[in-house]
Formats: C-alpha cells, sequence, structure tokens
C-alpha cells in the first residue's frame, strides 16, 4: 500500500504538532501516557517491519526493549525524572544493542 505525497505531509504534520502542543496544554498524568503511546508505537513499528515485510520473528527488539524499561524503572527509583529516566534507558539499551550486534 503506497501513500501519496499529500497524505504523508498532512500525518507527519499532524505528528510534529501533536508532539509540539501536547505537552504544553497536557497534565502530569497525560504526558506520561502520551510518552509511554510515543515509545510503544515506535517499538512496535521496528517489529512491524520485521515480522511482517520480511517474514521473520525476532526477540531482540522486545528483549532490548525490556533492557531499555529496566533501566528506566531503576533509574526513576533512584529520584530522576521520568522523561530523563526513559532517554537514559533508550540510550543503554542502544548501547547494548551495539555490543551484542
Amino acid at each position: 500500500m503506497e501513500f501519496d505525497r499529500v497524505t504523508l505531509f498532512l500525518g507527519v504534520t499532524v505528528g510534529v504538532l501533536a508532539f509540539a502542543v501536547v505537552p504544553m496544554f497536557a497534565g502530569g498524568f497525560w504526558l506520561t501516557a502520551f510518552m509511554l503511546t510515543a515509545c510503544y508505537t515506535v517499538s512496535i513499528a521496528g517489529l512491524s517491519v520485521v515480522y511482517a515485510r520480511l517474514g521473520q520473528v525476532s526477540l531482540v527488539q522486545a528483549s532490548l526493549m525490556a533492557v531499555g524499561g529496566w533501566v528506566a524503572l531503576r533509574l526513576s527509583h533512584l529520584g530522576l525524572a521520568f522523561e530523563v529516566s526513559i532517554l537514559c534507558g533508550a540510550i543503554f539499551a542502544g548501547f547494548i544493542g551495539f555490543l551484542i550486534g
């Protein structure tokens, strides 16, 4: 299924506006829910490329997501802000993925 340029442009524009506008008006709960939804969307998009397009089952993305989530959980228990702990968890998961791959 191919998208035309107008549909792609509108989708990207709405996404960028949502990421720019929602944090200004949302409370703490909704901002956390929005961040978690964005993280899960990115991870599911990566899994769908591997599984749907290539027909392969790979558990590496899910395991690296678990490693990043564990690091983010531990850092948030130490008192770091949610956004900082998620960023550090993503960086650590990327580092582990670099070491493995």
